[in-house]
């Protein structure tokens, strides 16, 4: 089976490099563009999009109803899943790079710890049983999708603290073969 990873659109804050987390902000235009683009992919494609699950965060529900628009799938049956939700980066949130360098050079942020982020990303695992031999979609956020990847891969993929793996509207694709998951294609933004 495959599961698309599809880290949503770009934001007025992902653009400039300030920490969302949990913070609930919406997609800018490009991230629109970018997500459509996405959907066109995914309505090209030689499989169907049996199943779509998003974070609860509107930037990553946004990008799920786009695609569902794109590719015909009844945005009711959109599932939301609070494990999905991206890493909560505590005191980190809101700020730009520079700024986190100066206020956290030398203390704690109070992050979600990446042990933490990655146990509810194993909610993977029982989403694939449960929809095995369907073709699933997830749109959701980049920490988040690095957890799935190194849970998932019992840690094959390693995750690691700030790397950006995944740009806005990039996707990759797990493949599980009932037993074991595979990375099997990181697919680029603006296909």
């Amino acid at each position: 089976m495959k599961i698309y990873l599809l880290r949503h659109g770009e934001t007025d804050w992902s653009k400039i490099g300030r920490l969302q987390g949990h913070t609930d902000i919406p997609l800018n235009e490009t991230g629109i563009a970018q997500v459509k683009s996405a959907g066109e992919y995914f309505s090209n494609i030689n499989e169907t999009i049996d199943v779509i699950i998003t974070s609860p965060l509107i930037r990553a529900k946004k990008s799920a109803e786009i695609v569902a628009e794109v590719i015909n799938y009844p945005k009711e049956a959109i599932i939301v899943e609070p494990n999905f939700i991206e890493r909560n980066f505590g005191l980190g949130e809101g700020l730009e790079p520079e700024e986190r360098k100066k206020k956290f050079a030398d203390t704690d942020q109070k992050a979600e710890t990446v042990e933490a982020l990655c146990k509810r990303a194993g909610k993977i695992k029982e989403y694939a049983r449960q929809y095995y031999g369907k073709t699933l979609l997830i749109t959701a956020h980049g920490s988040i999708i690095k957890a799935i990847l190194a849970s998932a891969t019992d840690g094959a993929f390693s995750y690691s603290e700030g790397r950006v793996a995944f740009s806005t509207g990039e996707f990759c694709i797990l493949e599980y073969d009932g037993e074991k998951f595979n990375l099997a294609l990181k697919g680029e933004g603006n296909l």
